[in-house]
């Protein structure tokens, strides 16, 4: 009987860290959305997601050569290989995007939310291949943007994985673990001072396994936090996060973080936050939030080109110049409320594409089965 309840225990955490995932996807869509909240999402969206994949982390992985082997191959397939084949689809439909107006090569229209990105030949997208196997992707997967977070978390999972393993041989794991935090955080401070600027997207790294080693922690001591999990820890968590708001901003992308202290709070605040959140919000709407979460991929990759859409209508109905199409992430306006049409869009969009995907396949596969039989 306990070993049932326990499992049911797991389930149960599991389905609510899925929900703290999709939220965040929504936080990440509303965020470049041009939303009035844009501050306010930053300063712990992008953690909590590293926090979250913490907190899922399992000693197993690195028990043994064999399972570090298939953690790392298992990794490869769910985030590497979607990294390169999503940002080379962009690489290769550059020159299209160009020519229909989504990219904008003219210099005089740089600038205002517009970025010069011009046509690129056969020599330079083969460069630009490259640089994507190796976490390089420059100016030419600029709807791609949001996939650094997969870059990072694929290196932030295999470094893990690899420490652990090591940590494993060793007498003193505690020690190591706790050196291995402060350098994290004397690092992440330097790149955030504008150090190390040469790491380019590997410089995210550092605040990321922050909050990746922050989620282990707090799954480590789960009960013990059990009473934090409350509509007083959601309270003090937001009111820290809207007076923080009002101070300053983080942008892990850009290793941004202001300093360790402010950093390492907003991210707890983050993750209470939005665990509370997922354990009072109604079976349909975690449905519907698990959803979101399991087209998260497919979410990342296009909703900046789902923007488009809107921006497009926008201009339409305005009578502004087509140019403006171009405008990256959104169009620069006066309108207070365009933000939530961005969001809704670039949430939807890719979410009925990723259903729609899977139910042709579904069809597919049961097709070919009964073609066998």
């Amino acid at each position: 009987m306990d070993k049932v309840q326990k499992t049911n225990i797991n389930n149960m955490r599991i389905t609510e860290i899925d929900v703290i995932k999709g939220i965040c996807i929504i936080l990440m869509v509303v965020g470049h959305s041009g939303s009035p909240i844009t501050k306010w999402i930053y300063l712990f969206h992008m953690a909590v997601f590293f926090v979250a994949s913490g907190f899922c982390w399992n000693e197993i992985h690195a028990t043994s050569i064999l399972n570090v082997g298939n953690y790392i191959k298992k990794k490869i397939c769910s985030l590497y290989i979607p990294y390169v084949m999503v940002n080379a689809v962009y690489i290769f439909l550059n020159n299209f995007f160009v020519k229909i107006g989504i990219y904008s090569n003219l210099s005089e229209l740089s600038g205002g939310g517009i970025q010069l990105i011009d046509y690129i030949g056969i020599k330079e997208t083969i460069v630009e291949l490259i640089k994507t196997i190796f976490f390089l992707s420059g100016n030419h997967v600029q709807l791609a943007g949001a996939f650094w977070f997969i870059r990072c978390l694929f290196v932030v999972n295999i470094l893990h994985c690899i420490v652990a393993f090591i940590g494993k041989k060793t007498k003193r794991r505690n020690t190591i673990w706790i050196l291995i935090f402060i350098i994290n955080c004397i690092l992440a401070s330097l790149v955030s001072e504008g150090y190390f600027q040469f790491l380019r997207g590997f410089k995210t790294t550092f605040a990321a396994y922050i909050a990746y080693m922050i989620g282990i922690l707090l799954r480590k001591y789960e009960t013990n936090l059990k009473k934090v999990y409350s509509i007083y820890g959601f309270g003090v968590s937001f009111i820290v996060l809207l007076i923080f708001s009002s101070i300053a901003t983080i942008s892990i992308s850009e290793g941004k973080i202001v300093n360790i202290v402010f950093y390492v709070i907003a991210t707890v605040c983050g993750w209470i936050m939005l665990y509370v959140v997922s354990l009072k919000l109604g079976n349909t709407v975690k449905n519907i939030i698990l959803l979101i979460n399991g087209s998260a991929l497919w979410i990342m990759a296009l909703h900046f080109l789902a923007f488009k859409i809107i921006t497009f209508t926008y201009i339409s109905v305005r009578g502004l110049p087509v140019y403006l199409v171009a405008s990256f992430p959104v169009i620069q306006c006066d309108s207070k409320v365009l933000w939530i049409a961005y969001s809704i869009v670039g949430v939807l969009l890719p979410t009925m594409l990723y259903f729609l995907y899977n139910k042709i396949k579904y069809i597919r596969k049961t097709n070919n089965l009964l073609q066998r039989n």
